[in-house]
């Protein structure tokens, strides 16, 4: 995993933490596609990094939905609850 992939998840992961320990009930995220990845059908290695290090303080994906950015790539909108 590289650099940016990496500070993608500690940032998530720091913010997911934020919420939780604020007693936020949801916790809403949006995800990039990564600009390196091969567009073939297959993991999106980012997407499952970030998802983990949010469920890993305690969140659990409650729905999940992708839409194309301004530029026409995709990113998820991920909205978790509490476990």
């Amino acid at each position: 995993m590289g650099f940016l992939s990496r500070a993608k998840e500690s940032k998530i992961g720091t913010e997911a933490q934020q919420a939780y320990d604020e007693g936020q009930a949801r916790f809403a995220a949006r995800l990039n596609f990564p600009m390196t990845h091969h567009g073939l059908s297959g993991e999106i290695p980012d997407w499952s990094k970030q998802i983990e290090a949010i469920e890993r303080i305690g969140w659990r994906c409650e729905f999940f939905s992708v839409a194309q950015d301004f530029k026409g790539r995709p990113e998820a909108y991920v909205l978790f609850g509490r476990s």
